[in-house]
């Protein structure tokens, strides 16, 4: 049996818990929407899979993809917007490549290309406020 000190103390704590875990559990269900964006002047690509393939037009697309065959390995990031302007890089760099194959259907990709088109930078983020692919 607790003393009474000991008793408001055990309250306080439990009470305090409650307090922080009302407090996350507000954020827990944050949803971030990001369709695909081309910034053709920055030479930039961004989107999320999941909120690009959900948009009402029938033209955006993003992503990024490995190809090997019998002689070479690279890969290819591309993105396409509701306004039609697109932008897409190709690149050998092998951690470049790393990052590409982590894409999953709920990844949201940013990337840059240099003048030549070769990819500079590509982020891959998965993350749970991330839209997720629906058919």
């Amino acid at each position: 049996m607790l003393n009474p000190k000991m008793k408001k103390l055990v309250v306080a704590v439990a009470v305090a818990g409650g307090v922080i875990a009302a407090g996350y559990s507000a954020r827990a269900g944050q949803k971030t929407s990001n369709p695909a964006s081309v910034d053709i002047t920055n030479r930039a690509a961004a989107g999320g899979l999941g909120s690009t393939r959900s948009t009402a037009d029938i033209y955006s697309y993003v992503g990024c993809a490995t190809y090997r065959t019998s002689t070479d390995y690279f890969g290819v990031c591309q993105a396409r917007n509701a306004a039609a302007e697109s932008g897409s890089c190709i690149t050998r760099d092998p951690m470049i490549l790393a990052n590409i194959r982590a894409v999953t259907p709920g990844t949201f990709v940013y990337y840059t290309w240099d003048i030549n088109g070769n990819c500079d930078y590509v982020q891959i983020r998965t993350m749970s406020n991330m839209q997720p692919m629906v058919p």
